[in-house]
């Protein structure tokens, strides 16, 4: 009891001191994790504002020179955990932040934006306890479709902006680059490239809980054989890259012919962000992860691998129901239904295209790169 009223202490005082602190024309850049998107695509064109310094604050300063490079022109790069963080924090006028950073209030000199990673299906943040909302000035949606759950998840308490999300815009870099990157090279160019991304079931950072049933497999799926999977693959000329969720218990990669489990770590080696790899994808599978909303952009075909579905309404909750009038492509339960989805795509056949097309168009009012300049010309940038 004393120690959680001293705790509350402590956070009124550092609050008065962010209140009365002087604001300066810097940007804090708070993406989790390190190097993912929408923090990536404002690095890249913030510094063509007028603010004098971007501030990018990371968990580990190696990992975030070998994304962003060394500090250099207006960026810097400083330790989250560092009293430096602490000064730059509470003294610039534009923070952008994707999860809970120092604060969960900001004054109101200080232009505030949650980024957030994506529009929302599942239940989250203010759905499960108001508590959990960063009372931010702005949150961002893609379309007006998605402002009540946006406003009710993250309780912005200025203006909802319908930008788009700063990473989407790397979604329409050049594929063939991507694909390289990928290892995807020129005597492949009829090979199906696959991006296979679930979300977590149990987490094991951030906040923990769990959610449907855990399959204990970086697929998603129950009693599924990866030298099956990759044995498919080869048949079908198709490569499956797997990326389970940064929450999960999953974090190493492995690799096979044409199948391989990716983590960060992979992909930066490669020079790759999640959403560079997505650029170079064909075709997406996942359950009910944001990234599928984004994936629409592509207007490229969509799975939904969903095994659990109704352990996770049960559990975790849905933001629209019945979330299967929501779906942009057919639904697989298991590798079986999982392979004659993946068998139609290989053989060019879309069933789900006029569908998909109507949910894109009500999921994102603008269909291009042009998120991240939207959102700095909104707050004045």
């Amino acid at each position: 009891m004393v120690k959680s009223g001293c705790k509350e202490l402590a956070r009124s005082v550092v609050h008065l001191l962010y209140v009365c602190l002087p604001k300066w024309n810097h940007a804090i850049l708070w993406g989790w994790p390190v190097g993912e998107d929408s923090t990536r695509a404002l690095a890249t064109q913030l510094p063509e504002t007028a603010v004098r310094h971007v501030i990018i604050l990371v968990d580990d300063c190696h990992v975030g020179k070998m994304v962003f490079g060394e500090a250099h022109g207006k960026i810097k790069i400083i330790d989250k955990g560092s009293l430096r963080a602490w000064l730059w924090f509470l003294t610039a006028r534009y923070v952008f932040f994707t999860h809970r950073c120092f604060m969960r209030r900001f004054p109101r000199r200080v232009v505030s934006v949650n980024v957030w990673h994506g529009m929302i299906f599942k239940k989250l943040g203010g759905y499960r306890d108001p508590k959990e909302r960063i009372r931010s000035r702005h949150a961002l949606v893609t379309s007006e479709f998605w402002q009540p759950m946006i406003q009710q998840a993250l309780g912005p308490i200025g203006n909802i902006l319908s930008t788009g999300l700063p990473r989407n815009d790397r979604l329409f870099m050049d594929r063939a680059v991507a694909r390289a990157k990928l290892g995807v090279t020129d005597d492949a160019k009829s090979m199906k490239v696959i991006a296979w991304l679930p979300t977590y079931r149990k987490s094991v950072r951030g906040e923990i809980h769990e959610d449907g049933e855990e399959s204990g497999s970086a697929f998603g799926l129950k009693n599924i054989d990866p030298a099956e999977v990759n044995a498919f693959c080869k048949s079908q000329n198709i490569m499956i890259w797997v990326k389970p969720h940064p929450m999960s218990a999953f974090e190493k990669s492995e690799e096979w012919s044409h199948l391989v489990i990716v983590d960060d770590d992979w992909l930066r080696r490669r020079g790759l962000s999640l959403y560079e790899t997505l650029a170079a994808s064909d075709a997406l599978v996942s359950d009910i992860s944001s990234v599928a909303i984004d994936f629409l952009l592509l207007d490229l075909p969509i799975i939904h691998c969903f095994p659990d579905i109704e352990a996770y309404r049960d559990t975790r909750g849905f933001t629209v129901e019945p979330i299967e009038d929501y779906f942009m492509g057919p639904t697989a339960t298991d590798w079986e239904s999982l392979k004659a989805a993946l068998l139609r795509i290989c053989h060019d056949e879309d069933p789900w295209c006029v569908r998909r097309r109507e949910l894109g168009a009500l999921f994102h009012s603008n269909r291009d790169n042009k998120s991240t300049e939207r959102l700095l010309k909104a707050i004045g940038l």
